[in-house]
């Protein structure tokens, strides 16, 4: 008996895009996340792929929140990509958690792309937190590195605000016991 094809069967049938959404906290970590994304679907040619690219940036400004939670809400592969495998900001973990709460229950992969400037494995807190994540609310987690270039511009760069707060005011020698 052969099955009957009907406009409802043959829809089913057609390729749904790929949705790819990519967090990133900079140049360097776009260009690998990227290059990452390229190598895996490299042998498919036939593959649509829809992509929305978010920076940290971005993702915590007010007014792009919701739009930038929504837009990622119904994706198929999640690219995480920082430099800095420290730490997160608070914010990037809140529009992380909101997103995460707001997704749908369908298979996702998570994948956590961390800068390393010592061939470092992946064993950052932020990595182990993003894991976490990830298992609690049942995605498939992948994990990599990337290599930054030890040069004195890869250093992290330190904005205004952090200069005032990494500001001391008292002088070199108080004048006591001198």
């Amino acid at each position: 008996m052969q099955p009957v094809s009907t406009a409802k069967s043959a829809r089913k049938e057609e390729q749904c895009p790929l949705h790819l959404v990519t967090l990133h906290d900079g140049p360097l970590a776009l260009a690998e996340a990227n290059r990452l994304v390229r190598g895996l679907f490299s042998k498919v040619s036939e593959l649509d792929i829809h992509r929305d690219e978010f920076s940290f940036h971005e993702v915590t400004h007010p007014q792009l929140l919701a739009e930038s939670v929504e837009l990622a809400t119904n994706c198929d592969l999640f690219v995480f990509a920082t430099e800095d495998g420290a730490t997160l900001p608070i914010e990037v973990v809140a529009w992380l958690k909101h997103w995460l709460n707001h997704r749908p229950r369908k298979e996702t992969a998570f994948v956590s792309l961390i800068g390393s400037s010592n061939g470092g494995t992946g064993g950052t807190p932020t990595n182990q937190y993003l894991r976490y994540l990830a298992e609690r609310h049942q995605l498939a987690f992948l994990s990599g590195t990337f290599n930054i270039p030890n040069s004195p511009s890869a250093g992290p760069t330190v904005t205004k605000v952090q200069q005032v707060l990494r500001y001391n005011p008292c002088p070199e020698g108080w004048g006591l016991n001198d």
